[in-house]
């Protein structure tokens, strides 16, 4: 998040490593099943097409969210908010939001942005 503040509507960017809390994300699944394994992409660690939340490290443990369909935001979790709800798209190899078909997490200026936003999958990695 912009700033690495754990405050509500803050921006999510992008900055230099540092390994700080605010740069830590747990991968939480939405359905939380231990013992399905089914669709586990082992090359990039995710389920294909699982829901899941992205956590902060931070003590108030908010989640990305999708707002509107362009900006991501770390907000509070709210039970059964898809537009928190991400998936891996195995066929593009990116992250998109479960609500926002079609889109997926992007890296503006070919990769040289400081900022996320969230627009129509290209399948480029910078």
């Amino acid at each position: 998040m912009t700033g690495s503040k754990d405050e509500e509507g803050s921006a999510v960017g992008v900055a230099t490593a540092t390994n700080g809390k605010n740069q830590q994300w747990k991968i939480i699944y939405v359905d939380e099943s231990k013992d399905q394994i089914k669709g586990l992409n082992k090359d990039f660690g995710f389920h294909v097409n699982r829901p899941f939340y992205m956590v902060s490290a931070l003590p108030m443990n908010r989640v990305i969210e999708c707002i509107g369909n362009s900006h991501l935001q770390i907000k509070r979790w709210t039970k059964g908010r898809v537009a928190q709800q991400f998936v891996f798209d195995s066929k593009s190899k990116t992250i998109g939001s479960h609500y926002w078909k079609g889109r997926a997490i992007d890296i503006p200026n070919n990769g040289k942005n400081r900022d996320l936003r969230y627009t129509t999958t290209n399948s480029r990695w910078w």
